[in-house]
Protein backbone atom coordinates (compact mmCIF):
# COMPACT_ATOMS: atom_id res chain seq x y z
CA UNK A 1 0.00 0.00 0.00
CA UNK A 2 3.12 2.23 0.43
CA UNK A 3 4.11 1.80 -2.48
CA UNK A 4 0.28 3.05 -4.02
CA UNK A 5 0.94 5.76 -1.71
CA UNK A 6 3.82 6.98 -3.41
CA UNK A 7 3.14 6.09 -7.19
CA UNK A 8 -0.16 8.15 -6.84
CA UNK A 9 1.80 11.35 -4.88
CA UNK A 10 5.05 11.04 -7.63
CA UNK A 11 1.98 11.28 -9.93
CA UNK A 12 0.54 14.45 -8.46
CA UNK A 13 4.29 15.69 -7.95
CA UNK A 14 4.94 15.79 -11.91
CA UNK A 15 1.43 17.42 -12.56
CA UNK A 16 1.79 20.01 -10.46
CA UNK A 17 1.81 23.53 -12.27
CA UNK A 18 4.06 24.91 -9.91
CA UNK A 19 2.94 28.00 -9.75
CA UNK A 20 2.46 27.57 -5.37
CA UNK A 21 5.26 26.40 -3.37
CA UNK A 22 3.10 24.77 -1.28
CA UNK A 23 2.70 22.33 -4.13
CA UNK A 24 5.25 22.79 -5.38
CA UNK A 25 8.28 22.09 -2.53
CA UNK A 26 5.85 19.84 -0.78
CA UNK A 27 4.69 17.72 -2.86
CA UNK A 28 8.58 16.85 -3.95
CA UNK A 29 8.98 16.57 0.03
CA UNK A 30 6.23 14.02 0.49
CA UNK A 31 7.70 11.78 -2.51
CA UNK A 32 11.16 12.38 -1.27
CA UNK A 33 9.80 10.96 2.68
CA UNK A 34 7.82 8.44 0.69
CA UNK A 35 10.40 6.93 -1.44
CA UNK A 36 13.15 6.79 2.19
CA UNK A 37 10.26 4.95 3.36
CA UNK A 38 9.65 2.09 0.42
CA UNK A 39 13.70 1.70 0.75
CA UNK A 40 13.69 1.36 4.50
CA UNK A 41 15.24 4.92 5.47
CA UNK A 42 13.27 7.14 7.40
CA UNK A 43 12.42 7.45 11.09
CA UNK A 44 9.11 7.54 13.34
CA UNK A 45 9.33 10.84 13.71
CA UNK A 46 8.24 11.25 9.79
CA UNK A 47 4.97 10.28 11.00
CA UNK A 48 4.64 13.53 12.03
CA UNK A 49 6.29 15.28 9.46
CA UNK A 50 3.97 13.92 6.95
CA UNK A 51 1.39 14.84 9.39
CA UNK A 52 2.21 18.28 9.26
CA UNK A 53 3.08 18.18 5.77
CA UNK A 54 -0.30 17.29 4.35
CA UNK A 55 -2.28 19.78 7.24
CA UNK A 56 0.30 22.63 5.01
CA UNK A 57 -0.81 21.10 1.91
CA UNK A 58 -4.50 21.18 2.07
CA UNK A 59 -4.85 24.54 3.77
CA UNK A 60 -2.29 26.85 1.55
CA UNK A 61 -2.49 24.93 -2.09
CA UNK A 62 -4.00 27.35 -4.60
CA UNK A 63 -5.92 24.59 -6.70
CA UNK A 64 -7.83 21.21 -5.60
CA UNK A 65 -4.28 19.35 -7.23
CA UNK A 66 -2.18 20.82 -4.35
CA UNK A 67 -4.89 20.02 -1.59
CA UNK A 68 -5.00 15.95 -2.94
CA UNK A 69 -1.66 15.08 -3.00
CA UNK A 70 -1.75 13.98 0.83
CA UNK A 71 -4.82 11.99 0.31
CA UNK A 72 -3.05 8.66 -0.99
CA UNK A 73 -0.85 8.45 2.05
CA UNK A 74 -3.75 9.67 4.79
CA UNK A 75 -5.30 6.98 3.19
CA UNK A 76 -2.88 4.18 3.65
CA UNK A 77 -2.27 5.98 7.42
CA UNK A 78 -5.67 5.66 8.30
CA UNK A 79 -6.43 1.92 6.89
CA UNK A 80 -2.69 0.56 6.85
CA UNK A 81 -0.83 2.34 9.56
CA UNK A 82 0.56 -1.20 10.59
CA UNK A 83 2.25 -2.05 6.92
CA UNK A 84 3.58 1.91 7.20
CA UNK A 85 4.97 1.32 10.72
CA UNK A 86 6.79 -2.10 9.47
CA UNK A 87 8.23 -0.22 6.81
CA UNK A 88 9.42 2.93 9.37
CA UNK A 89 10.06 0.89 12.29
CA UNK A 90 10.95 -2.21 11.39
CA UNK A 91 12.57 -1.75 7.90
CA UNK A 92 10.47 -4.80 6.39
CA UNK A 93 7.55 -4.71 4.07
CA UNK A 94 5.21 -6.86 4.66
CA UNK A 95 3.96 -7.28 1.07
CA UNK A 96 7.00 -8.16 -0.13
CA UNK A 97 6.84 -4.91 -2.57
CA UNK A 98 9.56 -2.91 -1.48
CA UNK A 99 13.09 -3.94 -1.08
CA UNK A 100 15.18 -2.09 1.71
CA UNK A 101 18.73 -1.15 0.77
CA UNK A 102 18.49 -3.02 -2.12
CA UNK A 103 17.61 -2.23 -6.14
CA UNK A 104 14.02 -3.01 -7.03
CA UNK A 105 13.81 -5.75 -9.54
CA UNK A 106 13.81 -4.25 -13.58
CA UNK A 107 10.18 -5.59 -14.61
CA UNK A 108 10.68 -4.51 -18.20
CA UNK A 109 13.75 -5.97 -18.43
CA UNK A 110 12.70 -9.90 -16.85
CA UNK A 111 9.26 -9.15 -19.31
CA UNK A 112 11.61 -9.28 -22.25
CA UNK A 113 14.01 -11.99 -21.88
CA UNK A 114 13.14 -15.15 -24.09
CA UNK A 115 11.24 -18.14 -21.91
Amino acid sequence: MLDMALNATRFFRNESCGKCVPCRVGSQKMVDLLTGWTMGEGSPSDMGLIEELSDALRLTSICGLGQVVPAPISSVLKHFREEVEAHVSRRECPSGICFAGEKRPNLAAMASRPV
